[in-house]
């Protein structure tokens, strides 16, 4: 039986950014919009999308007390203008401002919502942070992006999460030339892209997934786009690897140029969440292989998915979907972003629905 609520009475709402390098918000604003929402973005002050009134100090620039003081205003201004009809959705935040919107959230309940993107025990916060996670936690509202992540989170004793599917990318449909994406690799290496940040509670064995990748039926090449920096790169023989590892940020320009370059994004994760930069790929139109056994399973079709740990499977996925013109998603960006806006409003309806009865 489906749950019905009434409906959003005031199409309102805010979005708390406090990074503003990963795409995600601006994403979620865009789908809002689209489907006339009013919404505000608060981030850094250089983050194109911010709205001025409620700009966070810049990450990399302005400091001292002034730029603290303007923080400082526009957390205690949330306490104003986020209510049950106005919802103020939390993507990433820094510790002590999780704090500040843990209290706007346990003031005025049924406000706040807060995006849990990776409830693993070996990625959960300790110490302090801990406690400040499980303070926002509790008095928010938590959405986590698949059922599976909504049992995860509940094993760390929070059973009251909302799912909501990850947004698509659909911003960087428009910066990326698909045309040759899911054409068959014919008389030329095949280009082979990890992306993203390579850690070690998720990514066991680069030496085993090279020796794979090196006995693979065709020429083929693989970038490492990955942070952090690679220390060493195992042998090769067949396989022609291109080290582009780092500590650093990974920039938009050359971001594109590898997802343009690409032939099949390789995400050889053994324990993943939900994977950024598998929604990136699929969006726009990027081949990927994966293993089984995670979150990814309800973005990837069977074929391009491998039994987790076993990378000569993986080598075989990559076989296959490089040999035939089939995406190997199981959505559209355009029904990926339908099934994320209206996840978002069912999850508003119900919250609304249920504050006003317990103050009536």
């Amino acid at each position: 039986m489906i749950e019905e609520y009434p409906p959003v009475r005031n199409r309102k709402a805010f979005v708390f950014d406090s990074d503003g390098s990963n795409p995600y918000s601006e994403e979620l604003v865009g789908i809002f919009r689209s489907n006339s929402f009013s919404v505000a973005l608060i981030g850094p002050a250089d983050h194109d999308l911010t709205d001025r009134k409620y700009s966070l100090r810049p990450r990399f620039r302005l400091g001292g007390i002034k730029a603290l003081a303007a923080e400082v205003f526009t957390l205690t201004r949330l306490f104003f203008v986020a209510d049950v009809n106005t919802p103020l959705i939390v993507v990433w935040a820094r510790p002590y401002q999780k704090v500040a919107l843990a209290l706007v959230a346990w003031l005025k309940r049924g406000s706040v919502f807060y995006v849990v993107h990776n409830p693993e025990a070996s990625r959960w916060p300790v110490g302090v942070r801990k406690h400040i996670e499980t303070f926002l936690i509790t008095t928010a509202l938590p959405v986590v992006h698949s059922e599976g992540l909504r049992v995860r989170l509940s094993e760390f004793g929070f059973r009251n999460a909302g799912v909501v599917v990850h947004p698509p990318y659909i911003s960087w449909q428009k910066r990326i030339n698909a045309s040759h994406l899911r054409q068959v690799v014919q008389d030329r290496s095949l280009n082979l892209l990890i992306l993203g940040r390579m850690q070690a509670d998720k990514f066991k064995d680069l030496d085993a997934l090279v020796s794979a990748l090196d006995q693979l039926p065709m020429p083929a090449s693989l970038r490492l786009l990955v942070r952090p920096r690679v220390s060493r790169l195992p042998e090769t023989y067949n396989l022609v690897l291109e080290d582009l590892s780092r500590e650093e940020w990974i920039d938009d320009a050359e971001l594109a140029d590898s997802l343009r370059w690409a032939d099949v994004l390789v995400a050889p994760y053994e324990a993943v969440t939900e994977s950024g930069t598998v929604q990136l790929a699929l969006t726009v139109g990027l081949r990927v292989v994966a293993f089984s056994g995670g979150a990814l399973e309800q973005s990837l079709i069977s074929s391009a998915l491998a039994e987790s740990g076993n990378y000569d499977e993986l080598r075989k996925a990559i076989v296959r979907v490089s040999t035939s013109c089939a995406t190997t998603s199981r959505w559209t960006p355009e029904s990926r972003a339908r099934d994320c806006y209206h996840g978002w409003v069912a999850l508003l309806e119900k919250s609304s629905w249920l504050t006003q009865r317990k103050r009536d």
